[in-house]
């Protein structure tokens, strides 16, 4: 891929953060984090920039409980089948309030048609909101997104959504007090995106489009909506570090390579370069430390086997001929 076209992709992105910036939606389709399959171990912390578009506006409440534009600080740790982690964030609620966000990720790793490899996993959250804003919001994001390699650097999938929030703010539709509401919300959307990995980081964009029904519940009035978002994010990975065991070889051999078939003895059951060294160790006097020859072994004795006695052994100095 040339420079001039990653740049072109790369502004394009900026410009439609910027476009979601100043028409932000109070409510939250994405989630952005690395498709990449991280090894047993092995860590990836993700921080991630989300602006949508649309979404629940059930008797034009404002705010869903869901912030929809947020950043992100994510911690996710492979597990050799799949990753899991926490993640932390904070975005706006409504148009006057703060939202702290907490939530956690869990997925496997999947073969579609033996083939497709892919994420299957779910996120959960919950928002907090304080300001002129008061209330609490909680999520469910199952998904199902293609992974990413070296040579194949787009993926795409499928996610649902499933939310309530229970909010007090001000409804200037209905009055000018402040009011109680609680409004939930399920829908269905498709995922589609481009990260490109490498040993230590790598840069990832994301766009999320999906058809969302709100319920308000205390008002008995429903909506559905077509929202769109765009995510920006930064990966960094940190493999574990490999901790090579010692392998312990027995009778005090502490390193044996490309030295071939072992022989050993059959009576002793060590190795015979062993018994062998052994046989050709210098001996010295104990006393004087001059060196000695080695004692040769005596002939074991011979017994007549009539008379069960001893054979006494030839002399050596006596010829045959005497």
């Amino acid at each position: 891929m040339s420079n001039g076209i990653q740049m072109k992709r790369t502004i394009t992105g900026i410009v439609c953060l910027i476009c979601g910036l100043l028409s932000v939606s109070c409510y939250n389709n994405a989630h952005l984090r690395t498709t990449k399959p991280l090894e047993d171990g092995e860590r990836a912390n993700s921080f991630s920039v989300v602006s949508a578009i649309g979404g629940p506006a059930p008797g034009q409440e404002n705010y869903s409980g869901i912030s929809g534009l947020r950043v992100e600080a994510s911690f996710l740790k492979g597990t050799g089948t799949g990753d899991q982690g926490p993640y932390l964030g904070a975005g706006l609620a409504g148009s006057d309030g703060t939202c702290y966000i907490a939530g956690y990720d869990k997925s496997r790793y999947i073969h579609l048609n033996n083939k497709i490899p892919c994420k299957l996993g779910i996120q959960g959250e919950i928002d907090i909101s304080s300001g002129v804003v008061n209330g609490v919001g909680i999520q469910l994001r199952p998904f199902l997104t293609s992974m990413v390699s070296d040579a194949k650097w787009g993926y795409y999938g499928i996610h649902a959504l499933l939310s309530y929030g229970n909010i007090d703010e001000n409804i200037s539709y209905y009055s000018d007090e402040n009011g109680n509401y609680k409004l939930s919300s399920v829908g269905l959307g498709f995922t589609a995106g481009k990260e490109r990995p490498n040993k230590k980081t790598s840069l990832q964009y994301q766009y999320d489009i999906s058809l969302v029904r709100s319920y308000l519940l205390d008002r008995n009035i429903t909506d559905t909506k077509l929202m769109l978002s765009f995510s920006l994010g930064l990966n960094s990975f940190n493999k574990p570090k490999k901790i090579q065991s010692r392998i312990e070889v027995p009778y005090g051999i502490q390193e044996i390579e490309n030295q071939g078939k072992i022989h050993f003895d059959p009576e002793t059951g060590l190795p015979a370069d062993e018994i062998n060294q052994g046989k050709n160790f210098q001996q010295f006097d104990p006393v004087t430390g001059l060196p000695v020859e080695p004692k040769k072994s005596k002939k074991p004795s011979e017994f007549d086997p009539e008379t069960g006695l001893p054979i006494p052994s030839p002399d050596p100095t006596k010829s045959e001929n005497d």
